[in-house]
């Protein structure tokens, strides 16, 4: 059981790193891309600078998922070496990591809000009254029955 339970904490792990990965080996391209769309918009391309937001792997976007691998790593490590308090190291990185993703889960959710205060500035024909052209969701209408 402790082979299950270092190997799942491994792939989690390696989710985790892939993040920096993919944000270092696509980052720039992407920041370009935003860049570019903003000026066909007519919007500052500086928009996100000014506003701390980057898609390049750096600052946190690093060293936290590294962090939290290095974690998982380590407490597959010890579980695989059969040390008596691997359960309970096992049991607080997992409860962290859980605790970490719904912190994620929460940021994603209000997204929404703050890239608008964000942008509502350079863009003065942003609607005010709402936060994002598609957020809600418009609730479709149930077929009748």
């Amino acid at each position: 059981m402790d082979v299950v339970i270092a190997g799942l904490q491994l792939l989690i792990a390696l989710a985790f790193l892939s993040i920096p990965l993919v944000r270092s080996r696509y980052g720039g391209r992407a920041q370009a891309a935003v860049e570019a769309e903003l000026g066909r918009q007519g919007v500052r391309t500086t928009v996100m600078a000014e506003n701390g937001m980057r898609l390049d792997a750096g600052g946190h976007e690093t060293w936290a998922p590294v962090g939290i691998a290095t974690a998982l790593t380590f407490s597959a490590v010890v579980t695989l070496a059969g040390v008596g308090w691997s359960g309970t190291v096992a049991w607080v990185v997992q409860s962290l990591v859980v605790l970490v993703n719904c912190a994620i889960l929460y940021s994603n959710l209000t997204a929404v809000p703050s890239v608008t205060a964000a942008f509502a500035p350079a863009m003065p024909n942003w609607p005010a009254s709402t936060s994002s052209p598609c957020w809600p969701p418009r609730r479709r209408a149930s077929p009748a029955g």
